[in-house]
C-alpha cells in the first residue's frame, strides 16, 4: 500500500458503512463533542462501501468544529476493501478505526492517542460497551462478545476490534492491507483479528485501553436467533480461513465430522426446541453451528494453495491498493 501524503495530520479516523444512513447522522452528531488529541490537526473520513441510500448527502452535510469531515466512495464491496480505501486515502500518522453505529466520550481520541504518540504502543485497542437499552437479561458472556462488546474481557486483554482500535502509520510497513477475503460483504468476520495478529507477528505492541470505551447503539435486528446464527456461522467459515491460510493448521479436517457435528446439532434442536424464539439464542446452539461451518470451510480451503507464508505479514500476490 503506498505511503500518503501525511502533511500536517495527525490523526484520521476512518468510518466505514454501507447504507446506514441513519445511523451515520447519529455518530457524526455524536462525534461533535469530541476534539482531536491535545489540539493536534484530525481529520474524519467516512468511506461509503457502495451505498444506495442518502449516506453521501450525510456526509457532506456533516459540520465538526474543527475537524474536517471527508466522503470516499469505495463502490468494490466488502467492509476491509473500504478499510483499506481509508487507509490509502488517509493522511495522519495515526489510523483510527470506529463504526458508523457508536457514541464516543468527550476523550476519546486523546486516551487512544497518547500511547502512540509517546511511541510507547505500535497499536491500541479500546473497549467497546453495549447500549444499555440493547442488553438483554439472556445474554451470557458469549453473546456480548458476539456484539463486538469488550465487557466481559480482561482489562489485560490485547485485541483489535473494528468499532475502537488505532495504531501508528509505520505499522504499514510491515503488515500493510487488511486481508479482503474476511470481513462483512466476504466470509464476514476477524478482519480486524487476524490484522492483530500479524501486529503481534511483525514484533510490534498492542496496548490494551479497554477502560477507554465507545457505545455501541447497534440495530435490535441483530439480536434475533437467525441474527446470531448468521454471525456464528461467518464466524466459523472466518476463522477457518485464518487457520488454513495464516496460521497453518494442520489437522484432520474428515467430512465423517462435519457429518457428526449435523447429527449433534440436530439433536441439540430436537431436545431443545423449546430455545426457538424470535430474539436470542442459546450458547450451546451457537458453539455447534460455529463448529460445523468451521470445519465443512477447511474442507474448502484446503482445496486452495495458502494465501500466506506461516504467520506471514504479506498476503501473496499483494500489490497494493
Amino acid at each position: 500500500m503506498p505511503k500518503s501524503d501525511t502533511g500536517d495530520i495527525a490523526l484520521s479516523i476512518i468510518i466505514c458503512t454501507r447504507n446506514r444512513a441513519a445511523i451515520l447522522q447519529e455518530t457524526l452528531t455524536a462525534l461533535e463533542n469530541v476534539s482531536g488529541p491535545a489540539g493536534l490537526p484530525t481529520e474524519v473520513i467516512v468511506v461509503d462501501n457502495g451505498s444506495t441510500d442518502d449516506t453521501a448527502a450525510v456526509v457532506r452535510a456533516a459540520r465538526h468544529r474543527t475537524i474536517p469531515i471527508q466522503y470516499l466512495c469505495e463502490p468494490r464491496p466488502g467492509q476491509v476493501q473500504a478499510r483499506n480505501a481509508g487507509i490509502a486515502h488517509a493522511r495522519g500518522e495515526i489510523i483510527q478505526f470506529t463504526d458508523d453505529d457508536i457514541r464516543p466520550p468527550a476523550d476519546w481520541l486523546d486516551a487512544m492517542a497518547a500511547p502512540l504518540l509517546a511511541g510507547m504502543a505500535d497499536a491500541v485497542g479500546g473497549g467497546i460497551t453495549m447500549a444499555s437499552h440493547l442488553k438483554r437479561p439472556w445474554m451470557t458472556a458469549y453473546h456480548y462478545s458476539l456484539m463486538a462488546s469488550t465487557e466481559y474481557l480482561d482489562r489485560t486483554t490485547k485485541c483489535l476490534i473494528g468499532a475502537n482500535f488505532a495504531f501508528r502509520r509505520s505499522v504499514l510497513e510491515k503488515v500493510p492491507a487488511f486481508d479482503v477475503e474476511l470481513g462483512p460483504g466476504a466470509l464476514g468476520q476477524c478482519d480486524d483479528s487476524l490484522f492483530a495478529l500479524q501486529v503481534e507477528a511483525a514484533g510490534l505492541t498492542i496496548q490494551p485501553l479497554l477502560d477507554n470505551t465507545v457505545e455501541h447503539h447497534f440495530e435490535p435486528s441483530r439480536l434475533t436467533r437467525e441474527s446470531f446464527l448468521n454471525r456464528v456461522r461467518n464466524e466459523g467459515r472466518s476463522e477457518a480461513y485464518v487457520m488454513y491460510h495464516w496460521s497453518h493448521e494442520d489437522f484432520p479436517t474428515y467430512p465423517r465430522y462435519v457429518a457428526i457435528l449435523y447429527r449433534d446439532l440436530l439433536r441439540w434442536r430436537l431436545k431443545n426446541w423449546r430455545h426457538y424464539r424470535g430474539e436470542g439464542i442459546h450458547s450451546d446452539e451457537m458453539f455447534l453451528v460455529k463448529q460445523l461451518h468451521r470445519y465443512k470451510h477447511l474442507l474448502l480451503e484446503k482445496q486452495r494453495p495458502r494465501n500466506y507464508e506461516r504467520r506471514g505479514l504479506v498476503k501473496h500476490g499483494f500489490t497494493g491498493t
